[in-house]
């Protein structure tokens, strides 16, 4: 955990929502609702923010989400927001969920990779939280070289936070027992999709 990294997103919380703007709130409404999920499961959605993502999971569906981030205002803020009893609110490290094991059918990392210190652990941590058969999916919804231009030109909590080219992720998540279906390293989005071995 780096205290600076939780620090900056702990002060932007208050404006996250507003700074997000809606037309990129939309794109993330859009697509969490488009996502191949059951209808009625269990996704961890880690670095959640302020949870727009948590409530696009569960609208018009009978899943649950944990909403997971290590910023305690995000949450918070979040929680004011969200209409949403479906919604368990969790501030924790995504590399050390206090969760049982294979107890999720979905895991989302949306718009987080970048900032996880230690990918190999959370990885596994992912892994184990997942059913077998379940779903992983990573993403920006935005292109790698725009991430990685805004965190280079951000504040220096976020600055080295740098996404890696979609095909050194999929070797990654190979190693660490998923089976990645899907990749996508476009303008629009970065984004990798994968099952749960």
């Amino acid at each position: 955990m780096n205290p600076a990294r939780t620090g900056f997103f702990d002060e932007i919380a208050p404006q996250w929502d507003e700074k997000s703007g809606p037309d990129a709130i939309e794109r993330v409404r859009t697509w969490c609702a488009s996502l191949p999920l059951q209808s009625d499961g269990v996704v961890v959605d880690i670095g959640c923010g302020t949870g727009i993502s948590s409530q696009a999971i569960v609208e018009g569906t009978n899943r649950r989400a944990v909403a997971v981030d290590l910023s305690l205002e995000m949450l918070r803020n979040g929680r004011s927001k969200r209409d949403a009893a479906s919604i368990c609110w969790l501030c924790s490290d995504a590399m050390e969920l206090p969760l049982a094991d294979s107890v999720a059918d979905g895991v989302l990392a949306l718009h987080v990779l970048p900032h996880l210190e230690r990918r190999a652990v959370a990885f596994s941590e992912w892994r184990r939280v997942l059913k077998r058969g379940g779903s992983l999916f990573i993403a920006h919804l935005m292109s790698r070289a725009r991430v990685n231009e805004i965190h280079r030109s951000g504040p220096e909590a976020i600055h080295d936070d740098i996404l890696p080219p979609v095909r050194e992720l999929a070797r990654e998540l190979d190693s660490h027992g998923f089976c990645v279906l899907e990749t996508e390293d476009s303008h629009e989005r970065y984004m990798l999709h994968c099952a749960r071995l």
